[in-house]
């Protein structure tokens, strides 16, 4: 089951509902309107290794310009 975000166009609140299905009804839960704008937004996938694992097969998330800041120390992305 989804979270959506929406905007609410009457008062302005940024709010997540969650979706159960097309039948769910939708309302602002500051001032109750239905005209919302639903947001796009964008998810988080995380994976779960040992301390360096991630860094050590070459996909080190903080890698820039090819330096890893992982080198010479514990890697703060992986555990």
């Amino acid at each position: 089951m989804p979270i959506y975000e929406y905007t609410c166009q009457a008062c302005g609140s940024d709010f997540e509902l969650l979706v159960m299905s097309a039948a769910t009804k939708l309302a602002c839960p500051q001032c109750g309107s239905k005209k919302l704008d639903k947001k796009f937004s964008t998810f988080a996938a995380h994976q779960a290794s040992p301390v360096g694992t991630v860094c050590a097969d070459g996909g080190c998330p903080g890698a820039s310009g090819g330096k890893s800041p992982c080198s010479g120390g514990k890697c703060p992305f992986s555990g």
